[in-house]
């Protein structure tokens, strides 16, 4: 997982402030096929699609944002020295430090779903009046478990960009 510190603990929300991190990156077009690309380049099925062949760790969450891309978080002691994907449609992109506003939920996360979600963490951070959701919205989700596991087993987490009000 992608190191973070905690800044705000409370009923409806917490406010984490991350590490910059190195993702691996594709357009979130089909699900299935985005989830697929970026499991090949790390090396799920078989031979991993990237320059140097190398099986990398999975981690957690899968994140997909609000400009519809799909990304891994890559584990810290790669960095900026990812291995290239050899797959056009996967980028390496390092991720700048962030604080964000996170709700969890459970279930399947579908895009309507999401946005629903996203309306009500908007709305408890700033009913808190602590902090406040930037300028424009940044958003994106978390998932944290394999697609095939049951709807309501399935953690995930919906993510604002904040800043102290």
């Amino acid at each position: 997982m992608p190191k973070f510190e905690l800044l705000h603990s409370g009923p409806q929300f917490e406010v984490r402030r991350y590490a910059d991190c190195t993702v691996i990156e594709t357009p979130n077009n089909n699900e299935s096929s985005s989830f697929m690309a970026l499991a090949d380049y790390i090396g799920v099925r078989g031979n991993p699609q990237n320059a140097r062949r190398e099986a990398i760790a999975m981690t957690a969450p899968v994140i997909v944002n609000e400009k519809a891309k799909m990304q891994f978080v890559l584990p810290s002691k790669l960095g900026p020295a990812a291995p290239a994907p050899t797959d056009a449609r996967v980028t390496v992109k390092s991720l700048p430090p962030k604080v964000v506003a996170v709700s969890r939920f459970t279930g399947n996360l579908q895009q309507a779903h999401g946005e629903a979600k996203r309306d009500e963490l908007v709305a408890a951070v700033t009913k808190s009046g602590a902090w406040k959701v930037t300028a424009p919205l940044k958003w994106e989700t978390y998932r944290y478990n394999p697609p095939w596991s049951l709807p309501w087993t399935k953690t995930n987490e919906v993510a604002v960009e904040v800043q102290a009000a």
